[in-house]
């Protein structure tokens, strides 16, 4: 029984006290060119630095592991919010509205960058509903 299917479905949970490993979290937790950031680097939809082991572990609701050679801890938790329509990523708040509704912030500036045209939703039909429902 899977409780995630997918790396973007995750968050990290990560605790260091090797020096150069966290010299490296570090850096890459205080990047925001939207290449560089832990979250990319993992492939999760969140990476959080925690300032204990143990903290890793109780974050980590799902698994945690410790590694005494690399002197680290990585809890994994499910995602916080909802998956963006676009990248697939999980975010606490996405658009519902706009020109790219379901999408995060960052897709949405693409989109527009992009000109991709504007997305309209409209209301199932009933044999809609009655088909995504059964």
């Amino acid at each position: 029984d899977k409780a995630i299917g997918a790396s973007l479905e995750a968050k990290l949970v990560v605790h260091t006290d090797e020096p150069v490993l966290k010299a490296a979290l570090d850096k890459y937790a205080a990047a925001t060119n939207e290449v560089d950031e832990l979250q990319y680097v993992f492939i999760a939809s969140g990476v959080e630095l925690v300032g204990t082991a143990e903290e890793a572990t109780s974050m980590g609701t799902l698994a945690s592991l410790t590694d005494a050679t690399a002197q680290c801890t990585i809890g994994i938790a499910p995602a916080d919010g909802a998956k963006c329509d676009r990248c697939w990523k999980f975010y606490p708040g996405l658009s519902s509205g706009g020109s790219y509704p379901g999408t995060c912030d960052r897709c949405a500036t693409v989109l527009t960058k992009m000109k991709f045209p504007p997305v309209e939703l409209t209301p199932a039909t009933p044999e809609a509903e009655a088909w995504l429902t059964n």
